[in-house]
């Protein structure tokens, strides 16, 4: 489990960000390098492949860790 080590709440929501962060970033960095014609042309599919896949990840580290909050944070 990605959270398993971290024991409290703000460490775990601390880590999500860092995960989106990282994911967002190489999203960006991938948009830059094609927009200014830095990356050759056959390469689009990877810009296609990370509009695609960004949103998913983000959405599943996302609900992934509001389900262990409802698991496991009960109050």
């Amino acid at each position: 489990m990605i959270f398993k080590a971290f024991k409290t709440k703000k460490q775990r929501k601390r880590q999500v960000e860092l995960l989106l962060t990282v994911f967002f970033d190489s999203f960006l960095i991938d948009l830059f390098l094609h927009l200014f014609g830095i990356v050759p042309f056959k390469l689009d599919k990877i810009l296609i492949v990370s509009l695609i896949i960004f949103p998913i990840i983000s959405t599943s580290i996302y609900a992934y860790e509001k389900l262990f909050e409802k698991v496991f944070d009960k109050d």
